[in-house]
């Protein structure tokens, strides 16, 4: 049914990416005991096909895969050693020409480091310092700084950089503390469309809600919460997304009382 509804040209390039998935989920490998790049240039091709018929089936195909297993295309990027792949997803991820084909790579990208689903500590420890060592985040978040970036775009990468924040421990930690990752992220308050500032609120108020020392510490010394404040009165009082997000955010500030974030807070604003 599928193959069917796809147009004649994208039907070969469908049937390879089954072909290519098949063969990962069920675990074959080539002689040499690595997993086929097959896997990996189809992949390419459907991102790249530019038809959103073969870009939706390939990624509804691409989340069961992961869903499955995750190991062999996390394979590839261990061998590979190289960001090239993970530059194509964000690309789809940047891409807003097929309808829902975002969200789907969004969740791609979640399944794909998504610690839970790795089996053997080696598997995480491998992966995901070589997805921090590699700076395959940078692919992600540096889109951010673009002014023209699509807001719902930013949006989706913020909520990836939050489901980051939760599962990666100390790497993600570090990787925000040597880089400028949250003035980035902060960025996006000075942006016309709400949602997407209310998105750079969202991702601080859930640095405070981990109640974690290193958020908290990292918070208070970039003065994080001086650009919320700013927005919130360029907002001038209307009742809308930001002016909630905001007085949300210092509510938990009260309620809470996240170790030095009051205190910074009266002292310094």
């Amino acid at each position: 049914a599928l193959l069917g509804a796809l147009l004649p040209g994208g039907i070969l390039l469908a049937a390879l990416f089954f072909s290519a998935l098949t063969a990962g989920a069920l675990g074959i490998q080539s002689a040499t005991g690595t997993v086929p790049s097959s896997i990996a240039d189809v992949i390419k091709g459907v991102l790249e096909s530019g038809d959103s018929d073969v870009n939706l089936n390939g990624l509804d195909v691409l989340v069961s895969l992961l869903q499955h297993d995750a190991s062999p295309l996390r394979d590839h990027f261990t061998q590979a050693e190289n960001p090239g792949l993970f530059a194509h997803m964000v690309r789809g991820l940047l891409d807003r020409r097929s309808g829902g084909a975002q969200e789907m790579m969004l969740e791609v990208m979640r399944l794909l480091l998504d610690p839970e689903t790795m089996d053997k500590s080696v598997e995480k420890d491998k992966f995901l310092e070589l997805f921090y060592r590699k700076d395959f985040l940078a692919l992600v978040i540096d889109p951010l700084k673009d002014a023209a970036l699509d807001p719902n775009t930013s949006v989706l990468i913020v909520d990836l950089l939050i489901f980051c924040m939760h599962n990666h421990g100390f790497l993600i930690k570090y990787y925000i503390l040597r880089t400028n990752a949250l003035q980035k992220i902060l960025g996006l308050l000075r942006r016309r469309e709400r949602w997407a500032a209310c998105a750079a609120v969202g991702f601080l108020r859930q640095c405070m809600g981990t109640k974690d020392d290193f958020y908290l510490r990292h918070i208070t010394k970039n003065s994080a919460i001086l650009p919320v404040l700013e927005a919130y009165e360029r907002n001038a009082g209307r009742r809308n997304l930001l002016d909630s997000a905001v007085l949300e955010m210092i509510d938990f500030i009260a309620q809470q009382k996240p170790s030095g974030i009051l205190e910074h807070l009266v002292e310094k604003h």
